[in-house]
């Protein structure tokens, strides 16, 4: 159980970095005089749709690693919580490494696209994720 956890974790916070580094990609395309986000987005429709299937990929590759790392459909779905909260939260880890971002936790921040954009201060996030990280590590060390 520990080195498939240790192998969840790794995952996870590189899928975090990997998310980040896309999202500074795109700041510094679409948002070169700094990212503010307003009740709008302002994307172009392909490039809506492109994040759209970016979402569903990143998705997907959490629930494949999950699926594949345990047997029981229990532990599977904890599992993909658990990389799914580590992963948002090393998003924002390396947002404010490498940008210095968010400013604040009150800072509004595109939280998802699917099925229509969530927008929210940083902060429901990293309470959420948070959360889900120690209820999920505490189901498995409880196991």
């Amino acid at each position: 159980m520990k080195k498939k956890l240790i192998a969840l974790f790794t995952f996870a916070f590189a899928m975090g970095y990997l998310e980040a580094a896309v999202a500074i990609y795109l700041r510094k395309l679409y948002y070169p005089t700094g990212f503010v986000i307003e009740k709008t987005l302002s994307f172009s429709s392909q490039i809506y749709l492109v994040e759209i299937f970016r979402e569903v990929a990143t998705i997907i590759m959490l629930l494949s690693v999950a699926y594949l790392a345990f047997e029981k459909y229990r532990d599977k779905i904890i599992s993909f919580l658990w990389i799914f909260a580590i992963w948002d939260l090393t998003y924002y880890l390396f947002l404010k490494i490498i940008l210095n971002w968010p400013p604040s936790f009150k800072t509004l921040d595109v939280l998802f696209l699917i099925p229509v954009p969530w927008i929210a201060p940083v902060w429901v996030p990293v309470v959420i994720s948070s959360v889900t990280l120690v209820l999920t590590t505490y189901l498995f060390v409880r196991e």
